[in-house]
């Protein structure tokens, strides 16, 4: 049975006894509970109570949330980490559910819903909380601001190893630092069921302190940036695809902060059709405010066995992430591709080049989308239908 560890940061809380409760009354046995008196001057009464059933309670000087949790992450022993508010409460299954989710399902961290209490502990709100079925939504929503409540979070404790611990400098938003840094190597699962109780009091940090908060952010999503739109970029090219649709698209991306040079390959059985191979590239240079974009390539049009005929391709290259952009580039080409036979496989290639220039300025993020279409022969000039699963998409290089 895998040790979870769970840390109560405490600063004169006058909720912190029934926050200690919660834990105690766990139907998941294995855990080891560590309260961080962080400096507290007033309400430590609350606390001697429980001294024999805490596993390790810690007196510090004040120094913040972020250096009471590295404390206790200094000094556990578990398997997982999990993080209890002084104010809030867990459910009492909580601990067990999410271990059995995440054993099953090998997740190295994860959230839940939770609820809203007031201060004598009515429930005010049943359930709370966001899921993403997919990693893009949820990397653009937490761009712009953390949405995860740090109470309803377990996670493996070797995550600490590879990411680092809590931010001190921080003193309110360590945790939505930390999400973001995790970002960078895994993925956050999400159980909908409120595992928490989120206490809502007139002494509450996010109340007393609403304008430092909306600073920090705004501090800690400046420094997150670059990597964010990064991470979002990455998540781009594997679904910029139009699924079921009528075109494939290729994503090419530069950064203005310094010249920057890409490829991606191409290599595309297209449906009953032919087959699309190439190299696309493109080229930036320039300084803030005058950007110049080059791109180019080639692309291969081979027929195959039983394949339908070709009439004509079409290269459209657009400035943003679809044909709704500023389309900068088109070239068609006709062709005469016969139905496939095993003996006469035609090829043909077709290069192209161009160039866009961009008001940009440092750090900005440049993204061209790249459709190929092709037209069947005697059919119309109906486009082929290309899956995403025929695409690939390599980054050869780029400057983080």
């Amino acid at each position: 049975m895998k040790k979870v560890s769970i840390i109560i940061p405490f600063y004169n809380c006058p909720y912190v006894d029934q926050a200690i409760l919660s834990v105690l009354n766990q139907s998941y046995e294995n855990i080891e509970l560590i309260v961080v008196n962080d400096g507290s001057t007033k309400h430590t009464e609350k606390i001697y109570p429980f001294l024999h059933n805490i596993h390790l309670y810690i007196e510090k000087p004040n120094g913040g949330t972020g250096s009471a949790l590295n404390e206790g992450i200094k000094n556990a022993t578990g398997d997982y980490f999990a993080w209890l508010s002084s104010d809030d409460r867990f459910a009492p299954h909580k601990i067990q559910k999410q271990i059995q989710y995440m054993e099953s399902t090998s997740a190295d961290i994860c959230h839940s819903a939770y609820a809203q209490i007031d201060e004598r502990g009515t429930i005010l709100t049943p359930s709370i909380g966001l899921h993403f079925q997919q990693r893009l939504p949820f990397l653009k929503k937490m761009k712009e601001g953390s949405f995860i409540n740090g109470s309803t979070i377990m996670m493996k404790m070797d995550v600490f190893t590879h990411i680092g611990l809590f931010n001190e400098s921080l003193l309110y938003t360590q945790d939505y630092d930390l999400w973001l840094r995790i970002l960078r190597k895994y993925s956050f699962r999400y159980i909908h069921e409120p595992l928490v109780q989120y206490r809502l009091h007139e002494s509450m940090g996010t109340k007393r302190f609403e304008k430092e908060m909306t600073e920090e952010i705004e501090l800690v999503q400046q420094q997150h940036h670059l990597m964010m739109e990064w991470l979002i970029l990455k998540e781009l090219k594997k679904t910029i695809i139009l699924k079921g649709g009528e075109a494939m698209t290729v994503l090419l991306d530069a950064r203005t902060s310094q010249n920057a040079s890409f490829e991606n390959s191409i290599n595309i059985p297209l449906t009953d059709g032919p087959v699309l191979t190439g190299i696309v590239g493109l080229n930036t240079t320039g300084a803030a405010g005058s950007v110049t974009t080059q791109f180019g390539g080639t692309v291969t049009v081979q027929g195959r066995p039983g394949s339908l005929g070709l009439a004509g391709i079409t290269i459209n290259i657009y400035r943003g992430q679809d044909p709704t952009g500023t389309l900068v580039y088109s070239a068609t080409e006709n062709m005469n591709f016969t139905q496939g036979t095993a003996t006469e496989n035609p090829i043909t290639v077709i290069s192209f080049a161009g160039s866009d220039f961009q008001v940009a300025n440092p750090d900005d993020l440049l993204i061209y989308t790249m459709f190929v279409q092709t037209s069947t022969a005697g059919t119309g000039n109906i486009l082929l239908r290309v899956g995403p699963e025929s695409f690939n998409a390599s980054v050869y290089d780029y400057n983080n």
